[in-house]
């Protein structure tokens, strides 16, 4: 929705920040490779230091919310 603008204003980072989190989880009907096609698509738009911003964000969240075995 973000990185396309759909019902959202449009932001890159945002769109990386949950193409990202959504790269570790599961993708139902949905090719992971896609997935990381579309962020990687979104991060071209990033100057280096947002990037970084972005995937420090992400880091933190995973640290935040660790995954529960299954």
């Amino acid at each position: 929705m973000y990185e396309g603008g759909l019902g959202v204003p449009q932001d890159y980072a945002e769109a990386y920040f949950w193409l990202d989190l959504a790269t570790s989880g599961k993708l139902d009907g949905i090719k992971p490779d896609d997935v990381v096609s579309v962020r990687d698509g979104a991060a071209s738009y990033l100057t280096s230091t947002v990037l970084l911003q972005t995937q420090a964000r992400a880091r933190k969240w995973f640290e935040d919310h660790p995954a529960k075995p299954q």
